[in-house]
């Protein structure tokens, strides 16, 4: 086999903490599918990766930080592995989140985790406890004014207390010009909007808009994204342009 190093898996699994081979073969390899399983071999066989601690994951590699490569490219700024109940939501926004960046649709991300090693986080107030709460991802889309978009992917309905008191994180998250929230059903979108009511949120400064899970799924370049104003898409934003005006 020719000489092959892994530099965008090494970068991308530094700032996601892992790396799944549906992403591998999806987003960093070509050619046929005995030539991506070969090079996803390597990736253990040559020490860059090691195998997820659970043996319920064992599609899944995290990065070996005694690798020489790993250490030339990424140095110790590599983020911890996701717990396997969140490999799911985990791996869906590392897809989101690639197929931007294919569809030359951002040109910058940071993922949770490392929002999370940086302390980049929105802060919450639960009486007089202080949390930090923290965008499935923060992209940059790949337009003049760089507008930057947080994403969060909800797959289950959350109890509306926590609904509310993240509506009220983003309030005052200067990081963010947009949030979009992908959610599995319009149940998910109505309790969101309600604690949107209920935190007094500012939509007007900070605009929050919704786009159905199919949707994303077949393209989050594309997916239509309803804002209280009008309908647009990533792509759309990216070039400055409404779609479709509600």
């Amino acid at each position: 086999m020719k000489q092959y190093e892994p530099i965008r898996e090494i970068k991308f699994a530094a700032k996601s903490g892992f790396l799944t081979k549906e992403l591998c073969d999806k987003y960093f390899t070509s050619g046929s599918d005995d030539w991506k399983n070969k090079l996803w071999a390597r990736l253990l066989k040559k020490e860059y990766f090691r195998k997820h601690y659970s043996k319920l994951a064992p599609h899944v590699f995290v990065l070996n930080a005694r690798s020489s490569l790993v250490k030339k490219l990424v140095g110790d700024e590599v983020v911890s592995p996701p717990f396997v109940s969140q490999l799911e939501h985990d791996e869906g926004i590392a897809s989101s989140v690639l197929s931007l960046l294919r569809d030359s649709t951002i040109t910058d991300f940071r993922l949770e985790p490392e929002l999370k090693k940086r302390g980049s986080g929105l802060k919450r107030h639960y009486g007089a406890e202080q949390k930090d709460k923290y965008p499935d991802a923060l992209v940059q889309l790949a337009n003049e004014k760089k507008t930057r978009i947080a994403i969060e992917l909800e797959l289950t309905k959350k109890d509306p207390k926590r609904y509310r008191h993240i509506m009220e994180a983003y309030s005052s998250f200067q990081r963010a010009d947009k949030v979009v929230f992908v959610v599995r059903d319009d149940k998910i979108t109505q309790t969101i909007k309600q604690a949107m009511r209920d935190s007094y949120y500012p939509n007007w400064e900070r605009p929050v808009g919704f786009v159905r899970l199919d949707d994303w799924n077949k393209s989050p370049s594309n997916a239509p994204i309803a804002f209280a104003e009008d309908t647009s898409s990533m792509f759309a934003m990216s070039k400055n342009v409404n779609e479709a005006s509600s």
